[in-house]
């Protein structure tokens, strides 16, 4: 009784161990997936942040020009300084508007250089937020989760029939294992007799079930469902 206890406790482990490296397979599988996924995201805001980036840059140049010869010298070396600072060349730009919708800066700040050169500029990088944040981000999610939920119903297809496979394999052991007795009756004793064989208790292991002398008549009475032998 004690062996069958721990026998049972190594099989509510066997379980919870499965279970946690199926949801871990499960998690992997998932980012694995979404690679693909991601490099096109990452190309798509690569794109769209090379045109804003030149639009930002061609206009800002411009503008320098126009206000180099009417603002104060002090105050337009101070603009420029905090221009080059963030958007001083298209890899500067393309970080920053990359920052911008990441976190990895408040695009606030990046912003008021621009809106004092010329409001054209913060409306450009407004608008460069909206597109990317509420437009390309959000599909790009939908993407991701779509993905999850084919990789999901693919394994859970692939389960079920591992499922029918097993059970398919189990019927097939247990036609083996009812042909080695070469009679369509038997009775306790008969039985008893027969689980003594090595090549029957190896069958029976295969079936996930253990004979010992002391659970024959168990096993008997569990397979002689109907008591007709």
């Amino acid at each position: 009784r004690v062996a069958r206890i721990f026998r049972f406790m190594r099989v509510i482990r066997v379980i919870r161990v499965a279970r946690f490296f199926h949801d871990l397979r499960i998690m992997v599988s998932g980012i694995a997936v979404s690679m693909k996924s991601l490099v096109w995201a990452m190309m798509l805001m690569i794109i769209i942040g090379f045109i804003f980036g030149v639009c930002i840059l061609e206009i800002a140049s411009v503008q320098l020009v126009v206000l180099e010869n009417t603002w104060d010298a002090d105050e337009f070396t101070r603009l420029k300084t905090n221009l080059l600072q963030d958007w001083g060349s298209m890899i500067g730009t393309l970080y920053t508007l990359y920052m911008a919708i990441c976190g990895g800066i408040d695009w606030g700040e990046a912003a008021a250089p621009l809106i004092e050169l010329t409001p054209l500029l913060g409306f450009i990088l407004c608008l460069y937020v909206a597109i990317a944040v509420f437009c390309v981000l959000n599909i790009v999610t939908g993407v991701f989760v779509e993905n999850t939920k084919a990789m999901l119903n693919q394994d859970e297809t692939h389960l079920v029939m591992e499922t029918i496979e097993a059970r398919r394999q189990w019927l097939e052991e247990v036609k083996q294992l009812w042909n080695t007795f070469q009679t369509r009756e038997l009775d306790l004793e008969s039985f008893s007799e027969r689980v003594k064989d090595v090549r029957i208790q190896a069958l029976f292991h295969k079936l996930g079930l253990e004979v010992e002398s002391e659970n024959v008549a168990g096993l008997f009475s569990l397979l002689d469902f109907d008591g007709t032998g």
